[in-house]
């Protein structure tokens, strides 16, 4: 429970160190479980733009994890 706790918390941590937009398309995604096409809408641009916004998120976010080991 105490390892599920700390491996969020790091999340946060690293996803805060993401520019704006990248920023919000993960949380818009994941926590508000919104698909694409929602996020482009709120976000003013298309559901292309809001996929490679998050899937080079993740990317970040996993070289990250790499580059911290």
């Amino acid at each position: 429970m105490i390892c599920e706790k700390e491996s969020k918390i790091e999340l946060f941590k690293k996803i805060q160190k993401l520019d704006e937009d990248t920023r919000n398309v993960i949380y818009l995604r994941i926590f508000g479980n919104l698909n694409y096409e929602e996020i482009g809408e709120i976000m003013n641009r298309t559901s292309s733009w809001a996929r490679v916004v998050y899937f080079r998120g993740k990317q970040k976010l996993k070289e990250e994890d790499y580059e911290g080991m």
